[in-house]
């Protein structure tokens, strides 16, 4: 292990509530960017579909 590196049983009480609300705000934020592009992303599979449909039924 490099010496810059901090272990986490080293870290104080308050410093570790950090660590842990960094890791929240991080998930937080990732659940809303996905449910944010949602629909976007229903729409593009949803004309994917279509044209998978249409390329089947052409053949």
């Amino acid at each position: 292990m490099k010496k810059e590196e901090i272990e986490l049983k080293d870290l104080t009480k308050d410093e570790m509530t950090l660590v842990q609300g960094g890791w929240v705000g991080w998930l937080i934020s990732g659940v809303v960017a996905l449910y944010a592009a949602s629909d976007r992303i229903e729409s593009y599979f949803e004309e994917l579909g279509e044209e998978i449909g249409k390329t089947i039924k052409g053949n």
